[in-house]
């Protein structure tokens, strides 16, 4: 399986992402591949904020039904930490269950302000 295939069904792929490849970094520690994505928000953005997140695939077999990722995002964005494992979710299981129509569906619902 590829990148390719993850990034495909992303929600909104067309309308929300700006999908590229990063291969250098493949098969690399955590630490090295984060830094192969600084470099490459760098040398692709050219200005900050030099990229939302990022995904690293490192297990993906369909007939196994195993996937792990890691999501490397960028803290400035409010959204980013909730919503981007959220985004990958939705892509594996349309993968793993053979239905690009699949929906994965979160709420997130803040704490209510506390008062003194």
């Amino acid at each position: 399986m590829t990148p390719q295939v993850f990034a495909k069904n992303l929600p909104t792929v067309s309308k929300a992402f700006n999908v590229t490849y990063n291969k250098k970094g493949a098969g690399a520690t955590f630490d090295a591949f984060g830094d192969d994505l600084y470099d490459f928000g760098i040398s692709e953005a050219g200005s900050v904020p030099y990229m939302y997140g990022s995904y690293e695939i490192y297990e993906a077999n369909k007939r196994n039904q195993t996937y792990k990722f890691v999501s490397y995002v960028n803290l400035t964005s409010t959204a980013s930490v909730a919503l981007f494992p959220a985004f990958m979710y939705e892509s594996i299981l349309k993968v793993a269950t053979s239905d690009p129509e699949f929906e994965f569906r979160t709420r997130s619902t803040p704490y209510p302000l506390s008062y003194e």
